[in-house]
């Protein structure tokens, strides 16, 4: 099985899971680049009240177990016949091979890099469902790119959702916006992020411009868009784009020292309207800033998955990760994918401190165990590398396994 895969933007990047970047020099600020190292960053909005009864949690009752038991069995599997199976059954409506994914208003959307587009899903009910939506694409058995468009793509990583918007990054570094639910194959994007059209695809580093997008979240207000390759960056919206090429209205500036300020580009990007969480894959680590910072190079509160900021060691342990690709906050708890060691860790309750141990897990027996390259059952898991909360059940994207798969979680 293949334990990295190819991110490429006109031969710009590569990217290998559970391996770590080079150690390059950050590219140095330009003064038309936007904001400099420490410009604001303001507090984001709590909520989006289209989505509140999917994403908005704070009022459910308080639960008195765990969220998930450990090794607990996935209850659907989306992208394969059965549990038993991963194989590719080619560019269909019900194959595909997940990268990030997202949920909202009954609508569950996948990217799917290898065949340029982002399929979706109306509330998944029984295992193996065909897609009901594609965007990137005219129909479901088209996969091959194409030029830069509004309705197409070029290696999607990221997708969000949130009330009626939809959005995704692709290679063409950009971000498209689909500002109302998308209901026709192949619908074009309504607006574009990073470029000043839908064909352009310049690479850049400033506010109005994007450099390898690889990750996106929105609450319908704030926008956070990652990125950067050689050189890391958070483009941060503070109120939601209505234009083309809308500056962002900050930049945070990551890099390659192991500190509590600098990040790696990769995949994961979260926040629950307060805290950001940031899945930092190559320093096999997730950080957590207990509020949005307000200035680029602002340190993160907590490290999960080392003892300190200073550290980059990978483990199989319950206070260790391996190339860690998304992270997000369910009821209280932290969620991780943790790609390498083929296993999905439940922090309960969301760690304050460094260095906390997992308290369960899903796809490995114990939280101390890391057995990689299992067979396809509804237990394990291969590389998980994206993570999606209806409100009741955890969605996994399980990449090498070529499917998604989805736990019933215990809540109230």
């Amino acid at each position: 099985m293949s334990r990295g895969r190819v991110v490429s933007s006109f031969g710009l990047a590569v990217l290998f899971v559970g391996c770590r970047f080079p150690e390059l020099p950050v590219i140095g600020e330009d003064a038309s680049d936007g904001p400099a190292d420490g410009a604001p960053i303001d507090t984001p909005p709590v909520g989006d009240a289209t989505d509140a009864p999917i994403d908005a949690v704070d009022a459910r009752p308080v639960r008195t177990g765990p969220l998930v038991t450990n090794n607990q069995a996935a209850d659907l599997v989306i992208g394969q016949p059965s549990f038993g199976t991963n194989t590719d059954r080619g560019v269909t409506a019900q194959s595909f091979q997940p990268d990030g994914i997202a949920f909202a208003s009954g609508r569950l959307w996948a990217t799917d890099y290898f065949r340029h587009r982002v399929l979706g899903w109306s509330s998944p009910t029984t295992s193996d469902p065909p897609a009901t939506y594609v965007l990137g694409q005219t129909s479901f058995t088209n996969g091959a790119a194409t030029n830069a468009t509004a309705s197409s793509m070029f290696q999607p990583t990221g997708v969000a959702a949130s009330g009626t918007t939809v959005m995704s990054v692709d290679s063409y570094n950009r971000a498209l916006v689909w500002t109302s639910l998308p209901s026709t194959p192949g619908q074009a994007a309504d607006l574009v992020l990073g470029q000043p059209d839908f064909t352009s695809t310049t690479l850049g580093t400033g506010p109005n411009q994007l450099r390898v997008p690889t990750a996106v979240w929105t609450d319908g207000t704030r926008v956070l868009i990652r990125g950067g390759f050689t050189s890391p960056r958070m483009w941060s919206w503070t109120a939601f784009p209505t234009a083309n090429a809308a500056p962002a209205s900050a930049l945070m500036v990551g890099g390659v020292t192991t500190n509590a300020t600098e990040f790696t580009p990769a995949l994961g990007v979260f926040s629950d309207g307060n805290r950001l969480v940031i899945s930092d894959w190559p320093k096999h680590r997730v950080m957590i800033w207990n509020t949005i910072p307000a200035a680029s190079g602002t340190p993160a509160d907590v490290v999960v998955g080392q003892p300190t900021f200073s550290t980059e060691t990978s483990g199989t342990g319950a206070a260790s990760l391996n190339g860690p690709q998304a992270a997000i906050i369910i009821d209280g708890a932290l969620v991780v994918a943790d790609g390498a060691n083929d296993r999905v860790l439940f922090y309960d309750p969301v760690p304050t401190a460094s260095g906390a141990s997992a308290s369960y897990v899903l796809g490995q027996a114990t939280t101390t165990a890391a057995v990689v390259d299992q067979a396809p059952t509804d237990q394990t898991l291969n590389n998980p590398m994206g993570l999606a909360f209806d409100g009741r059940h955890l969605y996994v994207s399980d990449h090498d396994n070529r499917r998604i798969l989805r736990y019933t979680l215990n809540l109230p």
